[in-house]
């Protein structure tokens, strides 16, 4: 947040997610639900869309650039449901059941999805009208990545996520938005882009997948300096700018599958 209100001081562009007295900006028509509670880290909020929903008030995901470009797409109001936050790896905590027995991740979010569809109505406003799980992003992996046993797992374990949650709420072509692991860069070592590789090849065997490509923000700033990087523990730099580019991204992308008939690409 510390970086958003520096951004919006000079930059238009971020003014949008920030009021003249530096307070979250709320939309009207998006609601959050941030389902936390997988790990012992427990968070459960829920609210209209802003730049509230992280670990702690000062920090946020890329459910605020995805959040405020789909609800600006979009006639009806949109859910967005924030699962997870905490890590796990999809050989463990996230583990499909055509993997095995399911992780106990696996099982909750498949349970906090059922529960937010069922509350639709009064999370959104939209009183009599149907509710559509209309899309998923996956943004996961580094708990994996740097396992090589659970790495070597990983392109089984994604296609069968991929295939089970469709399965599980009959919805073969749902569409599915994979987040590259891609926060080096342009200069990955050799683990991520093993996962870059892998992410990649399970996207080109599915219809209706896309890969975001979250390396391409990593620009622009020194990875290496303490005045650039906000938070050597802090997902992608802990830059307000790559996480809502990040978000942008997300929301085209997941635009695409649902306007371009279904087809895979990257």
């Amino acid at each position: 947040m510390n970086h958003l209100v520096m951004l919006s001081l000079s930059d238009t562009s971020f003014s949008r997610f920030v009021t003249s007295s530096f307070s979250p900006v709320e939309r009207d028509d998006a609601i959050v639900v941030f389902a936390n509670e997988y790990a012992t880290t427990a968070v459960s909020l829920e609210g209209k869309l802003s730049t509230q929903f992280g670990m702690n008030g000062s920090r946020f995901g890329p459910e605020v650039g995805m959040g405020f470009d789909l609800a600006d797409d979009f006639e009806d109001n949109i859910v967005i449901l924030k699962c997870g936050g905490t890590g796990g790896a999809m050989a463990e905590e996230w583990l499909p059941p055509s993997s095995g027995v399911p992780g106990t991740y696996y099982s909750r979010l498949v349970d906090d999805i059922k529960a937010a569809m069922l509350r639709v109505e009064e999370l959104g406003g939209a009183s009599g009208q149907a509710a559509e799980f209309a899309g998923m992003v996956w943004f996961q992996g580094y708990d994996d990545a740097f396992n090589n046993v659970f790495r070597s797992a990983y392109e089984t374990n994604l296609r069968n996520f991929i295939t089970d949650i469709r399965i599980e709420f009959n919805l073969p072509n749902l569409p599915i938005v994979i987040a590259e692991a891609g926060a080096q860069g342009s200069t990955p070592n050799t683990e991520e882009q093993e996962m870059r590789e892998i992410q990649k090849r399970v996207v080109d065997s599915y219809d209706n997948t896309i890969l975001t490509v979250t390396s391409q923000f990593i620009t622009g700033f020194d990875t290496s300096s303490a005045t650039e990087v906000f938070g050597t523990l802090s997902n992608y730099w802990g830059r307000a700018d790559v996480m809502l580019n990040i978000g942008y991204q997300f929301a085209a992308d997941m635009l695409e599958l649902r306007r371009g008939g279904g087809m895979s690409r990257q």
